[in-house]
């Protein structure tokens, strides 16, 4: 199962610090939450956060190349288990139930 990651901003996407450091890449995990880089609108950074959780696809977008509202940004494969984090379980990259220690 599949699902895609969608840009809420208008601007220039950008997955790549300025140090040349890749903020993420295909084949790399993620949780919901983390970030995945940001979108930078005349001068003002947007960090941008995965809905899901999952293993990277594909990046769709070009670093530094022009995104709007509702575009895709990646393709994420879904995780089909169960994964125990902090205080939270995960079904599918959604949060399943809280977990109190």
């Amino acid at each position: 199962d599949f699902k895609e990651v969608l840009s809420d901003h208008i601007g220039r996407y950008f997955y790549v610090k300025k140090n040349g450091e890749p903020v993420i890449e295909v084949g790399q995990k993620i949780k919901a939450g983390q970030e995945i880089g940001y979108v930078s609108t005349v001068g003002v950074n947007t960090t941008i956060t995965s809905s899901y959780s999952g293993i990277i696809e594909e990046i769709y977008i070009e670093n530094g190349n022009p995104v709007d509202y509702g575009r895709p940004l990646l393709k994420i494969r879904m995780v089909i288990a169960i994964i125990a984090e902090k205080d939270c379980a995960f079904l599918y990259g959604r949060p399943l139930l809280k977990i109190k220690i």
